[in-house]
């Protein structure tokens, strides 16, 4: 599955924002020497249960706007996490 995410790092938390059917992903490390991109991996790997080595930034490393990749295996997971944040 591929996600197409805007990164906003310096957040207060860690958090995933539904903004009009955009994924937006607020992590606390600056975006300094890789540091936002590492904290979003770990935390999307976490709130999708997803082992970190099966996510990949395929697109977007330097950008706020980035590409995501991980196995489709993990759809399910991705898409109830999702809908859940959706509910909010």
């Amino acid at each position: 599955m591929d996600l197409h995410i805007k990164v906003k790092p310096n957040a207060r938390q860690n958090r995933i924002i539904l903004e009009n059917g955009n994924v937006a992903v607020h992590v606390k490390a600056p975006p300094a020497e890789g540091q936002a991109n590492k904290a979003l991996v770990i935390y999307l790997s976490e709130i999708f249960s997803v082992p970190r080595s099966k996510i990949a930034i395929a697109a977007g490393a330097g950008s706020r706007f980035k590409k995501i990749t991980i196995p489709t295996e993990f759809d399910e997971n991705i898409r109830k996490v999702l809908a859940g944040f959706a509910n909010k």
